[in-house]
């Protein structure tokens, strides 16, 4: 079972321009939103992906939080799943993410590994709560990637993860071919304007309403 947020929020920041417009999301607006600041003087810190396999498998397992990735939220079902390009705050009440963020540079934006298209359950997710496109079967909504396969263009494990599920959150067709595409576009421009940008997005829901679901119960 997976829940159907009112909208999703999206946020970039790098001392670059916004150029950021809302969609629409099940009837609701998606709230786009682009915060713009100085980088880190320090470089990207604790939070930097160093080059080879072996130091990425141990970033994906390290204990810090990364730069991009918010405070630990409180009253919220919290599980941080660290992955090769990308960092899920995973709701297993909701069965998507709270956010998903992750730093793009410049190299990783120009670069090419082809698209994978495989999507699968996340293994780090527990298995009563692990999404599968069977879920999505006949749902109407498309399997929207939080973190875009285009940003995961620089390693094979990238790619392949960003396609766990627990990378996506059921999107109507338009926003997700339209809005949300362009907004993906702009955060990899920016990214090889600036050098780097950060970016975490992910789903929004409204209190006291009672939101409706897709999947197996």
């Amino acid at each position: 079972m997976v829940l159907l947020a009112a909208g999703l929020m999206w946020i970039c920041y790098a001392s670059v321009e916004a150029e950021l417009a809302p969609s629409d999301q099940s009837g609701s607006q998606a709230k786009s939103t682009a915060l713009f600041g100085k980088k880190n003087s320090h470089g990207k810190g604790y939070g930097q992906k160093t080059g080879g396999a072996d130091s990425q498998v141990q970033a994906r397992h390290g204990k810090a939080r990364k730069i991009e990735m918010t405070a630990a939220l409180h009253g919220t079902p919290e599980r941080i799943i660290q992955h090769v390009g990308y960092t899920v705050s995973f709701n297993r009440e909701h069965n998507n993410p709270n956010y998903v963020a992750w730093e793009l540079t410049a190299e990783e934006a120009a670069s090419d590994i082809p698209r994978s298209n495989d999507f699968q359950p996340d293994p780090d997710v527990p298995v009563p709560h692990q999404v599968t496109t069977d879920d999505y079967k006949g749902s109407g909504y498309d399997r929207g990637h939080m973190a875009p396969a285009a940003d995961m263009k620089w390693s094979q494990a990238a790619m392949r993860e960003c396609f766990y599920m627990s990378n996506i959150c059921p999107q109507e067709h338009t926003l997700n071919a339209g809005g949300w595409e362009k907004l993906e576009d702009a955060c990899r421009r920016w990214a090889r304007q600036e050098g780097s940008v950060y970016v975490g997005c992910g789903p929004v829901y409204e209190q006291g309403k009672k939101h409706k679901t897709i999947g197996k119960a």
